[in-house]
This record gives C-alpha cells, sequence and structure tokens, in this order.
C-alpha cells in the first residue's frame, strides 16, 4: 500500500500495488473499492459536521456572448451551404469568353487602352497604386539614409499618382494596380494610407475559367453586385472588379466565397473551412492585381480585359 504522490500518482491516492501481472485486475478492482469507501466516510463525516456539498456555479455567459456563438453558428452554416452549393451555380449561371464580349459595354482596341480603362473606374481624383510589388517604401524607412537608393527608385517611378494622370500620361499604368484609393503624397502601400476601398477584385487559381466565370456572373445577376470589370490575366485566373460593398455585406461575402475561419495556435497559419475556395487575401484593402496589356510572368500571355460594365 501505497500513500506517497509519485509521478505515476501525484495526488498521493490510496492505492494497493501487486508487481505480478496476473493480479493487474485484482488490484484494480479493490483499489476502486478502497477508494470509495474512503471518499463515502469522508462524505458522511463532511455531512455530520455540517458541511453542503454544491455543484460548482457555472458562469452566466452574457447577452453578447449568446448572440457572438449564435453569430458564428450561422455563418459556419452559411459556409457549408455555399460550399455544397458551387457546383449548382457552375452548372446553372454558365457564362464564357464569348458571353462576356457580347454583354461588355464597348472594349478597347489596345491594351494600352485597356489598362487606362480599368483605372478609369476610379474617381478622377483618386491616387491609384500602379507597379511593381517593390514600387512602395514605408514612411519609416524613407528617412532611413541606408534606404535612400530604394526612396530614389520609388520616387522615379512615382506609383502613386491621381486616375486622371494614369489615364492622359504616357505610361501605361500596371504591371499591377491595387483597387483602393490612397492618401496624396503617399509612398507606402500600407494600411494607414487607405482613403477608400474602391473596389472587391475576386480571383480563384483553382477552378476552371469556365467555372469562375458563372461564379461571377450569379454574383452579377443573383447576389446583386455591381460587376465593373473582368480581366483574364494570361494565366489560369479571371479577376472580377466588383464595387466594393458595405461592411456588413462584405464579411458576408467572405464567408460564402472563402469560408469561415477555424481557430488555430498561435503563430499557425489560418485554416477555413467551407464557402467556394476563394482566397481570403481577396478582401484585404491592398492586394495588388495584374493590369490589362501586362504579360504573366509564368505563361507569358498577356492580361486583356473580358468585359467592361456599362452603367448597369
Amino acid at each position: 500500500m501505497y500513500l506517497a504522490g509519485s509521478a505515476q500518482n501525484p495526488r498521493a491516492v490510496p492505492t494497493l500495488v501487486c508487481v505480478h501481472t496476473s493480479c493487474q485486475a485484482v488490484v484494480a478492482e479493490v483499489n476502486h473499492k478502497l477508494r470509495s469507501e474512503i471518499a463515502r466516510h469522508e462524505a458522511l463525516k463532511a455531512k455530520e459536521e455540517g458541511y453542503r456539498f454544491e455543484a460548482p456555479k457555472q458562469k452566466k455567459r452574457t447577452k453578447a456572448e449568446i448572440m457572438a456563438e449564435l453569430e458564428e453558428e450561422r455563418a459556419a452554416a452559411l459556409a457549408t451551404r455555399a460550399a455544397k452549393a458551387r457546383d449548382g451555380i457552375v452548372e446553372r449561371w454558365a457564362w464564357g469568353e464569348v458571353d462576356m464580349w457580347e454583354e461588355s459595354a464597348p472594349l478597347p482596341k489596345t491594351t494600352q487602352e485597356e489598362s487606362r480603362a480599368l483605372v478609369g473606374l476610379f474617381e478622377p481624383g483618386d491616387v491609384v497604386w500602379c507597379g511593381l510589388h517593390a514600387d512602395s517604401i514605408s514612411e519609416e524607412d524613407a528617412l532611413d539614409p541606408q534606404y535612400q537608393r530604394r526612396l530614389e527608385k520609388v520616387m522615379r517611378a512615382r506609383p502613386f499618382r491621381q486616375a486622371r494622370e494614369w489615364i492622359t500620361g504616357e505610361q501605361m499604368p500596371g504591371p499591377r494596380i491595387c483597387p483602393t484609393a490612397f492618401k496624396p503624397g503617399a509612398l507606402s502601400r500600407s494600411a494607414a494610407n487607405v482613403v477608400a476601398r474602391r473596389f472587391l477584385v475576386l480571383e480563384h487559381d483553382e477552378m476552371s475559367l469556365a467555372a469562375q466565370g458563372a461564379v461571377i456572373r450569379w454574383l452579377r445577376d443573383k447576389v446583386a453586385l455591381r460587376l465593373r470589370a473582368v480581366v483574364f490575366t494570361g494565366g489560369k485566373s479571371l479577376h472580377a472588379w466588383f464595387d466594393y460593398p458595405d461592411a456588413s455585406l462584405a464579411s458576408e461575402l467572405m464567408t460564402l466565397l472563402a469560408g469561415r475561419r477555424k481557430a488555430v495556435p498561435d503563430g499557425s497559419k489560418a485554416l477555413y473551412t467551407g464557402g467556394m475556395g476563394y482566397d481570403p487575401a481577396c478582401f484585404r484593402a491592398l492586394m495588388p492585381y495584374r493590369a490589362p496589356g501586362c504579360p504573366h510572368e509564368k505563361s507569358g500571355g498577356v492580361a486583356r480585359l473580358w468585359y467592361l460594365g456599362g452603367d448597369r
């Protein structure tokens, strides 16, 4: 019989031990009876001394906590339904390249005019970023002498210009464009410099072009998002430019298209379940997208406008 604590018995519960393997079943039964009798006598003694046993009280949830839990359940259900509905949407809402051309406003005749047409979706006075990924420098680095050469490069490129200047200037906008309006004088494509979310650009790298077209049409005609342009990247995806919806609808769309984020350990990559498989990064304000007229790095194909919205 052991009463002292150990690694196997840290609480020092009274334990009968036998070294014979054949005795283990008997030892387990005796230990159970022994501990039950000890607990029963302790309970009787405590009762005689006036102690009342009460189950621990559970913390009462607030109304906000209950509502948050219900909302999470609703969103998770929406993400699950969206995943199951995708194939049906693709089959019912077919929308291919020729269909887009036929329903489009007149498309520009040259790639430079196409890139200008895309920038023309912004307000004329909007400061629009067009350039390479590296054409951005933080305000802190801009003041640091060791980044002087990079600052000079960004200043020469002048990636932040008003939409009207991009449209009338000689330089073709691109090769990337951000669907966001920035502060005048910005040097950094950062959240602190965002003035307005003008467009929501959706892309999908796994569905076929035909399937992507069907979902785009469904979002336009069934969900009633205003579609402004569709850009074929020259690779395997379409970029659908929609007017950016209000915050509530944007949140709903993220659940519908990208799914619901799962709880993961700190530092782990975010995981999403359900939804239609769209990248949640589409909902970030600072993502740059390929401008028409610019070649695809892998395929060499040139990005082209397949659809340009009129006054719908």
